[in-house]
């Protein structure tokens, strides 16, 4: 049979879609880990260049910086739960580029276009970082950085969230805006998004752990009603697909909008640490989702790349972006807790943490000088290319200087935006894993 001109670059496509599809068994350590490195690795070569102030390499497309804090946090995890330290270093050059001189998440270079929630992603990242015991260098651990597990700043966080409460941030039936006008704090922006409802899902998680008594019982019943609402505004009935139901079906989801269901399923993830009891029903969504996802990472140009939409079935809609890579490496690597019931831990100081914070720590710059000839020596062949640690890099025990109930972070600075703003063998668990939690 001869074959017309027109049909081949179907079948070629076709064949490259069969030939590099990521293939995944959400039974199997192994799978889920080479289907996280897949997409991990299409991530980095693509979408990420931590020397860059805005972390992504020039001309792939207008992304914010908060994304940087977001892929670093990806990063972050995909270390911590599949054991690849290939991109550790590049985690912290590239978080060296959101310290400013002043050795805060401000650099120079986003002064005039960071909002608060630009801020928040980095300094959850941080926080991340330091509960899921990221390696530290002899001198970062000289700096003043760790948990702080200090009661006033819970306190704090529990008013933060009974204002948005009483402010209709969070409504009676657990529906959460996007944001309040800064002058009239009446007027409410009332789209949804999956990780505003992913933040505050892991900051009522976070106080859950951390109270004991009645405070505990509060804290279960708000975190239950906004696990509810979850599940009932972005889980796809029909397919079980997570949504972001704002814009996805419309086609109209911008560069922000189409990362956000990472950010929803790490935080699942994360509450299913610290709130034991939410993870069956969490893990059971997850899963699912790692399934629909893998089945999109079909796309071009290298025949692994992740859709958008999860809920079409093994297919690619055609949508190839940062946001795609990220969603789908989170919601992969995610579920390796349930096959792996040691991996995922989140530590503190009283179970396994290793940082020690000194609130006023501020460094000097003859600390500073001496930790970047250690960091360069240290991670010189794990660097980018061309990469050079600069005098204008700062580093300092204040950056850190972090809440206890870091996520609870999120909640703070979230809510005033503008409007409209080795295991050696494929064998598979005969039985659930017992979840794991920093309650003991």
């Amino acid at each position: 049979m001869r074959l017309t001109t027109s049909i081949l670059p179907t079948l070629s496509l076709l064949l490259l879609q069969t030939t590099r599809a990521i293939d995944l068994d959400i039974d199997s350590f192994p799978s889920i880990k080479e289907a996280a490195a897949q997409v991990a690795k299409d991530l980095a070569g693509e979408f990420w260049d931590p020397t860059s102030y805005s972390g992504v390499p020039n001309g792939v497309g207008q992304y914010a910086w908060w994304q940087h804090g977001a892929i670093l946090g990806a990063y972050v995890d995909y270390w911590h739960l599949t054991g690849d330290d290939t991109y550790n270093s590049n985690v912290t050059v590239g978080w060296l580029k959101g310290v400013s001189p002043s050795l805060d998440l401000l650099p120079k270079e986003h002064a005039f276009d960071i909002g608060n929630d630009d801020q928040g992603f980095w300094s959850i990242m941080s926080m991340d970082a330091v509960e899921r015991v990221f390696p530290e260098t002899d001198e970062q651990k000289k700096m003043g950085a760790g948990f702080l597990e200090i009661t006033h700043y819970a306190d704090a966080a529990e008013m933060s969230y009974k204002w948005m409460r009483e402010s209709n941030l969070i409504q009676d039936d657990y529906w959460i805006n996007d944001g309040l006008d800064v002058n009239e704090c009446t007027k409410l922006t009332t789209k949804r998004w999956t990780y505003n409802y992913g933040t505050i899902m892991a900051g009522c998680a976070a106080m859950y752990n951390f109270t004991t008594g009645s405070k505990r019982a509060y804290w279960k019943q708000e975190l239950d009603n906004i696990l509810n609402s979850t599940y009932a505004t972005f889980i796809d009935a029909e397919t079980g697909a997570l949504k972001e139901i704002q814009c996805q079906e419309s086609k109209t989801c911008d560069m922000d909008q189409r990362s956000f269901k990472a950010y929803l399923v790490r935080w699942m993830g994360y509450t299913a640490q610290v709130a034991p009891y939410t993870y069956d029903t969490i893990m059971m969504h997850l899963r699912k989702n790692a399934a629909l996802a893998a089945a999109t990472c079909i796309g071009e140009p290298h025949g692994t790349a992740c859709g958008q939409k999860w809920n079409i079935g093994a297919q690619w809609d055609g949508y190839h972006g940062l946001g795609e890579q990220i969603n789908a490496m989170e919601v992969i690597q995610n579920i390796i807790p349930y096959v792996r019931p040691n991996i995922g831990l989140i530590f503190n100081s009283n179970n396994g943490g290793t940082s020690r914070s000194n609130p006023g720590g501020k460094g000097n710059k003859k600390t500073m000088r001496n930790w970047r000839l250690i960091l360069a020596a240290e991670y010189a062949k794990y660097a980018l290319r061309n990469y050079e640690i600069k005098a204008a890099d700062r580093f300092g025990g204040a950056v850190l200087t972090l809440l206890t109930l870091g996520l609870l972070a999120g909640m703070v600075v979230f809510v005033v935006s503008e409007p409209d703003v080795e295991e050696k063998s494929e064998e598979k668990s005969e039985e659930r894993p017992r979840p794991r939690s920093v309650v003991e």
